[in-house]
Parts: C-alpha cells; structure tokens; sequence
C-alpha cells in the first residue's frame, strides 16, 4: 500500500462526521489557588484541519490497515510516546515543554473508534489515573475512507510498478482545542 498526499484537495468533510460533544471537562478550572485569586482565565487555542491523501489500495485494503491500528499507531505517533490504555484507547506523552521557570508535560488520551461505514473517529478519552495540571486537549477527527481513481499526472510521477488501478480516497479533518491555565507568575511576568 502507498501513501501519496493530496495537494491542497479541497476535501469536504460533513460537520456531522465528528459526532461526539467536546471533552473540555473544565475550561474554567485554575491551575492553583493562587491564580484564581488573580483572575487569570485560561488561555484556549483552537483550529480545524481538513485536508485529504490518497492510498493506492483499495477501500477493503486500506479499512484493514487502519482496523489493525496496534500495528502501526506507535510508529505513526513517534516521536511521542504511546501506552495502551483499552483495546482502542492510547495515552500518549506529547513532550515536556517550559519556560520561564513554567513547565508542562501534556499527555492526552485518544480513542481509535471502530469504522462506522467507512468513517473512522479518533476521540480524546480521560488517562486511568492521570490528572491534567494547567492544561486540557479536545481531540475530534474523522477520517472517511472512498472509492478514487488516480489521475493520469499522478500516475506519470509513480514508478511502474507502483501503479495501480485503485485508489481510496481518505478525508479527514481535526477540530482541536487546547486550554492553558498559566500560573499567575508566568503572567506577572509578561505584564512587566
């Protein structure tokens, strides 16, 4: 199976794809007592991704390949650090990040939910045991798996043996939120 991405496809992905409600438990919640006294609100950045990439396979060929998401999440993930946590649930450790004496190492808990008509959901799930410190993360995605055929200049560009008369389609989009809560020191601290 080959992987090519799509160049700028405007790839329309029907809002109703990513069906669950956000998992932002509690935007609100300050990171300590400290800051809550200060009134600093927490900081949210968010954005959608939508985009498309073609896998010179058929529809069945490539639903198995993400079906068995055990044998290739880890290596897709790296450089990040990958747990499972359920049969399609992975903890993964994103990186330690910090400045200015504000340190954080964000972990986020996904769910690779099975294909429901040849739409595939990945959904933020909670860490057994894990409580998020000053930060939380809204993962949604869905990937949607279809028939294509490969255009002819696509077809010039791959060797001879690459080629193949089918061709899935996916499309996917991302709607991410991430909320900060900076200690209040961090913020005194830019004010200067």
């Amino acid at each position: 199976m080959q992987v090519n991405p799509t160049e700028h496809l405007s790839a329309q992905v029907s809002e109703s794809l990513l069906h669950t409600a956000s998992t932002i438990t509690n935007p609100n919640a300050s990171m300590t007592e400290e800051d809550a006294r200060g009134g600093i609100e927490p900081t949210k950045f968010s954005n959608q991704f939508i985009d498309s990439m073609e896998m010179h396979a058929d529809v069945q060929t490539v639903a198995k390949y993400f079906d068995e998401h055990h044998a290739w999440f880890r290596r897709c993930a790296h450089p990040m650090k990958v747990e499972s946590i359920s049969e399609n649930g992975y903890a993964l450790i994103i990186g330690r990040f910090g400045s200015f004496g504000y340190e954080v190492e964000p972990r986020i808990g996904l769910d690779l939910l099975p294909q429901e008509q040849n739409v595939y959901r990945i959904e933020t799930i909670p860490i057994p045991g894990y409580t998020t410190t000053g930060y939380d993360v809204d993962f949604r995605a869905a990937m949607e798996l279809s028939d294509s055929c490969a255009d002819e200049s696509m077809a010039q560009s791959l060797p001879d043996d690459a080629l193949t008369t089918n061709v899935t389609l996916v499309k996917w989009h991302l709607d991410l939120t991430v909320t900060i809560q900076f200690p209040g020191s961090f913020m005194r601290y830019l004010n200067r």
